[in-house]
């Protein structure tokens, strides 16, 4: 019997991240990833190949503050939450997001933050008060960040994200940053960027006034983590986390997208069966 043919849906599927949360300074927690929706998800419907829809990408978050929301139509993923820290003596806690920020271990005990559901993890807790102040990294799309041993001398690593292969590319998304500790040695680890663009934390050579290693920011268009800071003299050294993006996809037999608004940054292909545009930076209107 001759085999049917079954055309693809006349629909754009999107897959959309938000920005990633930044680092927490003060021997600070990783921040929690953006949260990460993708339309062949549960509770989430693609959009029609018709009419217009507003698009908009995210910024990371800096200076301890949660990422910036991205949106497609009307699907708005969670920002991922800052990581948490602490210093002379006092402490912030981390935010809930996307992904939750990752718990700060300065002079305290600080919980992570939440995910949200269907799109991030909870960020790791700190170890509080112990000799080396290990913070918990931030989540991740797929993987909570981690909860370091108490007395450990090793801060969390952040949680792994999310795979997406639309563009030929198989990239990874919306990883958590790994949180930070303070040590009186050199060479020691600390806690790892999750998979899909988060953040290494930083070191503080504690009492020496000299950072033994900076803090990384969340890989760019990943909506990964910061790694949490370190501190020194008094002053946090913290991370940004990374930008969000959108990628939509669409069968290759249908008209290119009529508009973009200018305010739009993208790039756009051909693979296989379907037309992909990734939108990295902007916010304007997109026509069918």
């Amino acid at each position: 019997m001759r085999g049917v043919n079954n055309p693809l849906p006349e629909q754009i599927d999107f897959f959309v991240v938000s920005g990633g949360g930044a680092g927490g300074g003060y021997v600070g927690g990783g921040g929690g990833a953006g949260g990460v929706l993708i339309s062949t998800g549960p509770g989430v419907s693609p959009l029609p190949f018709s009419g217009s829809f507003t698009l908009t990408i995210g910024a990371g978050g800096s200076v301890g503050s949660i990422g910036g929301t991205s949106t497609v139509g009307v699907v708005s993923p969670t920002p991922g939450g800052n990581g948490g820290g602490g210093g002379n003596g006092g402490a912030y806690p981390p935010s809930s997001g996307g992904s939750g920020g990752g718990g700060g271990s300065s002079f305290a005990n600080l919980t992570g933050g939440t995910g949200s559901l269907g799109q991030g993890s909870n960020g790791g807790n700190s170890a509080g008060n112990s000799g080396s102040f290990p913070s918990g990294g931030g989540g991740g799309a797929t993987e909570a960040g981690e909860t370091p041993i108490n007395n450990g001398a090793v801060g969390g690593d952040g949680g792994d994200g999310l795979q997406n292969d639309w563009d030929g590319s198989a990239g990874d998304y919306a990883g958590g940053g790994g949180g930070s500790w303070a040590t009186t040695s050199s060479g020691d680890p600390t806690g790892e960027g999750g998979l899909g663009g988060g953040g290494r934390a930083g070191i503080t050579q504690y009492g020496s006034g000299y950072p033994l290693l900076n803090p990384q920011n969340g890989d760019g268009n990943t909506g990964g983590g910061g790694g949490g800071g370190h501190y020194i003299g008094g002053s946090p050294s913290t991370s940004s986390g990374g930008s969000g993006v959108a990628i939509l996809r669409y069968p290759a037999s249908l008209d290119d997208l009529t508009t973009i608004g200018g305010g739009l940054t993208h790039t756009n292909s051909t693979i296989g069966q379907y037309k992909i545009y990734i939108f990295t930076a902007g916010t304007g209107t997109v026509t069918v």
